[in-house]
């Protein structure tokens, strides 16, 4: 048991404003893969987003 312990992997929760157009694509997304897994359809569209040049944002 104890070797198991020790390479137990850690889980962070990470928390990140999106757009709310980019929101509405993954839940648009989500709902049209077959597979039906949001993780999937996060990464995707994801990583599309992060290809294109980002968006200047003005700090609130």
């Amino acid at each position: 048991m104890r070797a198991k312990e020790k390479g137990k992997s850690e889980t962070k929760k990470v928390l990140i404003t999106l757009p709310k157009k980019l929101v509405e694509k993954l839940d648009n997304y989500a709902e049209h893969n077959t597979m039906g897994k949001r993780s999937i359809a996060v990464w995707y569209i994801l990583k599309q987003f992060l290809e294109k040049e980002p968006e200047p944002e003005t700090p609130p």
